[in-house]
């Protein structure tokens, strides 16, 4: 994983929970959730820089992820089928 894949995975999860604390201010009942849910994305996050970091998660070259076990990806040449 490089620095770059984990800088943009902090940016996204700082970005999702200052959207949370907006929504929060925004709609009050919701607020008791914000920890939980923050807990969860940065939770999530974690997973998945690890999974890169391990080389189990692979990126699928349209910014998503897939796992490297995934059948039309060919961890030899690192190209999808």
């Amino acid at each position: 994983m490089t620095t770059e894949q984990s800088g943009t995975i902090d940016e996204v999860v700082l970005i999702v929970s200052e959207a949370l604390k907006v929504l929060a201010m925004a709609y009050p009942p919701i607020a008791p959730a914000i920890p939980v849910l923050n807990a969860v994305i940065t939770m999530e996050a974690r997973k998945l820089k690890g999974g890169l970091a391990d080389g189990s998660i692979v990126p699928d070259g349209r910014g998503g992820f897939v796992p490297a076990s995934n059948s039309r990806y060919d961890p030899k040449t690192g190209a999808f089928l």
